[in-house]
């Protein structure tokens, strides 16, 4: 069985973890306890937004909801009396520099992800960088 398709299993189904993950997953730790350690003493600064900010994100990429579940809340909020904006990385798309989805987005420039919550009616921005965008 490929690597991949060992993790998978262990992953979704539940299954036994592999021993030789177990130090993997305590080296894992270790940098998010050091990455936590750092923040905390300042020598990393994290960003204060003057709004409201819902991430969504996961340790897997591909296939796992995190679209429709965006414009599931950009819904959700709108019907709250909100005014959602989302902001993109834009991957698949060429787009480094922000840019403010327009009426008739391009896909190879800000990504197809983009494009379908554009499609929602909510502002969208594309870029590389989240605080940027």
């Amino acid at each position: 069985m490929a690597l991949a398709d060992t993790l998978a299993l262990a992953w979704y189904d539940k299954g036994r973890v592999p021993w030789w993950c177990w130090p993997l997953a305590v080296l894992y730790g270790g940098v998010v306890r050091l990455r936590r350690w750092v923040y905390r003493h300042g020598w990393l600064r994290s960003e204060t937004l003057p709004v409201p900010v819902i991430v969504v994100g996961n340790l897997t990429v591909g296939g796992t909801g995190k679209t429709p579940l965006t414009i599931a809340l950009v819904e959700a909020l709108r019907a709250r009396g909100r005014k959602p904006g989302v902001v993109s990385r834009g991957y698949g798309g060429d787009q480094r520099e922000p840019l403010l989805l327009s009426d008739a987005p391009d896909p190879v420039q800000v990504g197809d992800e983009p494009c379908l919550i554009h499609a929602s009616g909510v502002p969208v921005a594309v870029g590389r960088g989240a605080i940027a965008s």
